[in-house]
C-alpha cells in the first residue's frame, strides 16, 4: 500500500491514503456496514475509505466528509495498544445537541457520525512518540446513490460498492 502526506490548512502533515480498496479494508467494511444497517434499518453502500495516521505535533483541523445528510462515516480507531494518557481523541460537533462531544482514543472502538458534521481525530499529545491511527469508511444511503454517483462522478476517492 502506498501512504502519503496530507498537508491540512494549517502546513501541518499526517499519514494518510483516500483510497485503499484492498481486501483487507473491504472485508473490515462489510462487517462494519451490516452493524450500521442493523441500527439505522435502513440499506447503505460503501463509497469511500480513508486510513490515516498521525504522531505528535500532526495536528488536523474540523472537516466533513460530505456536505450532503445522506453520507454516514464510522471511524475504526486501529492503533493495537493505546494509553489514554497519550490523547488521540475523537471530537465532532452534534448538530443535533448543538455542542462538542470527545470520544478517548481506544483500540478497537468506533465512531459513526453524519458524514456532513464537523469532525477531526486528535494528535497524539507530547506525552508519546506513538502512531495514532484510524480508519474512516463512508456510506451512502442507497436511495441517494444515483445522485451521489453523478454528483462525485469526478472525484478519484469516491467509488459505490454494491
Amino acid at each position: 500500500m502506498r501512504v502519503s502526506t496530507f498537508e491540512n490548512r494549517n502546513s501541518n502533515r499526517h499519514w494518510g491514503k483516500e483510497t485503499p480498496y484492498d481486501l483487507v479494508f473491504l472485508k473490515a467494511a462489510s462487517y462494519i456496514q451490516l452493524k450500521i444497517k442493523k441500527f439505522i434499518k435502513h440499506e447503505i453502500n460503501l463509497c469511500k475509505i480513508v486510513v490515516n495516521g498521525q504522531t505528535r505535533g500532526q495536528e488536523s483541523f474540523l472537516h466533513r466528509d460530505f456536505k450532503e445528510d445522506y453520507f454516514l462515516t464510522f471511524v475504526l480507531f486501529t492503533t493495537p495498544s493505546w494509553d489514554t494518557n497519550w490523547g488521540g481523541d475523537f471530537v465532532c460537533f452534534d448538530e443535533l445537541a448543538k455542542t462538542y462531544k470527545h470520544v478517548t482514543y481506544k483500540p478497537n472502538r468506533g465512531v459513526l457520525i453524519p458524514s456532513n458534521w464537523d469532525h477531526v481525530g486528535q494528535a497524539p499529545n507530547l506525552n508519546t512518540h506513538e502512531l495514532r491511527t484510524s480508519i474512516a469508511f463512508s456510506f451512502v444511503d442507497v436511495s441517494r446513490k444515483k445522485e451521489a454517483a453523478e454528483k462525485y462522478a469526478s472525484s478519484p476517492h469516491f467509488r459505490l460498492f454494491d
